[in-house]
């Protein structure tokens, strides 16, 4: 009688449809991996809500309040017109800029999830031009010279500590919560009257507390940056990379050297609406305080190759069953691909808790022996069971290898399945698929 378990051609089929099932509960793990992603990452912004976000800080700026004229049509036909007066702000950038900051961090956990927080001392220092010589507007009416004050970008003013105050041509002035001005919102300015009829100098100290990411905007006509942290693991970021760096296990040095050149905005925003239509944050750079072996990351990649393991199984075992005769039934095919869905999930379960490289060596362990047990009894074979174990301890070492080699994971995998299907053809070269019989035992 025809059996669909002994018809080849069949069970092909029979396991591609179940490879394509196993793609259900990859997507369920796959759910389950952004979940805890989201999880750890709403973790860290409520450990960093109550400490101090991520920052970016842009200033000072001279910003000059002043009056233009704009013709409106008061009449239908557009023959009689009104003169408004509309109020508007400059913002004048300073011509040097040099910045230190001192970062020192440390790592808060909630429960199993960390977040990085530091506190950073920043020096500032630089010079503004004489703003009369350089500030030209169409249609002004006034200008209102007298009411110039200074304002500060940040983005985040949690965890600003202590009063902050400016020193203004060797004059102390005073900060005040909020920007003043329209170019932006978040930040801090100053009341008092300052003197743009002259080059001035200025010094500032600023101490903050944030977390994940330290940024600044090279708003000087030249600017220099220099960010010292006892963090490790660095990740710089922005519109230019540091000139100079050092990196080691007690800590970092980044040393950025910008021109006014580099960007598309220039030392005078005639209107401060400028600020966002000319993407000045977009000029920033800096450096984020990441935890090294994020293994989200790292799992979310080895989903993407859950298929081709899934497939490199099923092939295995296939060509075990055809070459040697022997019969296996869907469900222990089926039982195999469970245990490979399984690896995925203890390998996020453990990793949350022990690290990824210790978590992937344990799975990969447990499922490689569980496999190894389970064909030792379905091939009747001891020999075959230990050799299906020392096949997959391999399968998941390489795959750990192409997880570590981002650069060359491309390369890696497709050398891999060419290796695959290379052994496979060269296994079943002299396989008769129409009889579902070997012709020759020997090659």
């Amino acid at each position: 009688m025809f059996s669909i378990v002994n018809s080849k051609g069949i069970k092909l089929g029979i396991l591609a449809f179940m490879l394509m099932c196993f793609l259900i509960p990859l997507s369920f793990v796959e759910s389950i991996l952004y979940e805890r992603q989201e999880r750890s990452n709403e973790a860290i912004q409520e450990i960093s809500a109550k400490w101090g976000g991520q920052k970016v800080i842009a200033g000072p700026f001279i910003v000059i309040p002043y009056q233009i004229q704009i013709q409106r049509a008061i009449d239908d036909a557009g023959k009689k017109f009104a003169i408004e007066l509309v109020d508007k702000e400059a913002l004048i950038l300073p011509d040097e800029l040099l910045i230190n900051s001192n970062v020192s961090t440390n790592v808060r956990s909630r429960g199993i999830y960390d977040a990085v927080l530091y506190q950073s001392e920043i020096q500032m220092t630089g010079k503004f031009p004489d703003s009369s010589k350089i500030l030209s507007i169409q249609n002004v009416h006034k200008i209102f010279w007298d009411k110039a004050f200074l304002s500060i970008y940040t983005s985040d003013n949690k965890g600003l500590l202590e009063e902050l105050k400016i020193s203004w041509n060797k004059k102390d002035i005073a900060f005040h919560p909020g920007s003043g001005s329209t170019a932006f919102h978040s930040g801090i300015h100053t009341n008092t009257e300052i003197n743009v009829f002259q080059t001035n100098s200025f010094q500032l100290a600023l101490k903050m507390n944030g977390s994940q990411s330290l940024a600044f905007v090279p708003i000087g006509k030249s600017t220099k940056t220099q960010i010292l942290s006892n963090w490790a693991d660095p990740s710089f970021f922005g519109s230019d990379l540091p000139l100079e760096r050092s990196v080691s296990e007690k800590g970092f040095s980044a040393i950025w050297n910008s021109s006014y050149f580099s960007r598309n905005y220039s030392q005078v925003l005639v209107d401060s609406y400028e600020f966002a239509d000319k993407n000045v944050l977009e000029s920033k750079y800096g450096v984020n305080f990441i935890i090294p072996l994020d293994h989200y990351r790292l799992i979310e990649r080895s989903l993407k190759y859950a298929i081709l393991i899934l497939l490199s199984c099923f092939t295995v075992f296939f060509l075990i069953e055809t070459l040697n005769s022997l019969k296996l039934h869907p469900i222990q095919y089926l039982l195999m691909g469970a245990a490979m869905i399984i690896f995925y999930v203890l390998n996020l379960s453990l990793s949350e808790h022990i690290g990824f490289m210790l978590a992937y060596l344990i799975s990969s362990l447990a499922i490689s022996a569980l496999i190894g047990y389970y064909s030792g009894f379905i091939l009747s074979s001891k020999s075959k069971g230990i050799q299906c174990a020392i096949y997959f301890c391999i399968l998941f070492g390489f795959l750990f290898v192409i997880l570590s080699a981002q650069d060359y994971a491309l390369l890696l995998g497709s050398i891999a399945i060419f290796a695959l299907l290379a052994f496979v053809m060269h296994a079943t070269r002299k396989l008769d698929w129409s009889k579902s019989e070997i012709k020759q035992a020997i090659d």
